[in-house]
């Protein structure tokens, strides 16, 4: 971080392409704090997202830290609760008004067809599919693939079915569609 030290709280700088920097303060109510993104080794674009997180990050709160699930599991449990609260947009969102979301990931070999189901006690999840080539996800470069928000208030199964020629990454997307808890 060098010479970006004066009147800084927190500086990350991994030198690392492609990766994630993370920084934690402690926020004092009222303070304002201002964030600066910078390119420290030349001058070409920086691009990425930024998330502002408050509390402990939940693992599967985010597309890029998707929970990795494989074919054969079963009764994983994956709930989407109210520490669920990072909702990210530039995903297609077919699926209804997003109130909470959670993310796993799937990657699948050429020619292979599977069946994903979310089960919900209570609320009315909905399910979500992309595919990506990408190494990571990517709002501009994950395609849906399938979709199910069948369900009415009060639970159930949601269902789809996802059919590939080609290896490739696929990020399921859980949303809670009903109401601020999951």
């Amino acid at each position: 971080c060098g010479a970006l030290t004066t009147n800084v709280l927190q500086c990350a700088n991994l030198w690392i392409g492609g990766n994630t920097e993370t920084i934690t303060i402690n926020a004092v109510s009222g303070n304002s704090y201002f964030l600066r993104i910078v390119r420290i080794t030349n001058t070409t674009n920086v691009t990425g997202r930024l998330s502002i997180y408050s509390g402990n990050k939940v693992t599967g709160d985010l597309c890029n830290e998707a929970i990795n699930v494989g074919i054969g599991t079963c009764n994983f449990p994956f709930n989407v609760n109210s520490g669920f609260s990072h909702n990210e947009t530039g995903f297609a969102s077919p699926c209804g008004s997003i109130q909470l979301e959670g993310w796993a990931k799937l990657s699948l070999s050429a020619n292979q067809t599977v069946e994903i189901s979310y089960a919900s006690d209570s609320k009315n999840p909905a399910l979500q599919v992309y595919r990506t080539s990408a190494p990571d996800c990517r709002p501009g470069q994950m395609i849906s693939v399938a979709c199910s928000d069948n369900l009415t208030f009060g639970g159930g199964t949601e269902t789809v079915q996802v059919s590939h020629t080609s290896a490739a990454t696929y990020y399921i997307r859980v949303s809670n569609v009903e109401d601020g808890l999951g």
